[in-house]
């Protein structure tokens, strides 16, 4: 379980710290429900793809390629409410 790390932000955009985002994807399996906040990155992510689901939480403030097609989930949460 994630005792020290349960929320985190990663910035950087163009140039995020490789190493960190490398060394969270190599925890998963310690990890579950570590909120990740994080600004647009550009180069390798590993923690956006569905195998670390669990792991991770993500909130962005942006969306885009990296982070997938957001569209069929916010018209399953609208569709709740209309």
């Amino acid at each position: 379980m994630a005792s020290e790390l349960s929320r985190g932000f990663i910035g950087g955009i163009a140039c995020p710290p490789e190493s960190l985002v490398e060394g969270i994807a190599a925890r998963a399996n310690e990890l579950r429900d570590v909120w990740i906040w994080h600004l647009p990155l550009l180069g390798k992510v590993p923690f956006v793809t569905p195998e670390f689901r669990g792991s991770f939480r993500l909130t962005t403030s942006f969306i885009g390629p990296i982070c997938g097609n957001p569209w069929p989930r916010v018209a399953r949460i609208l569709s709740r409410f209309f």
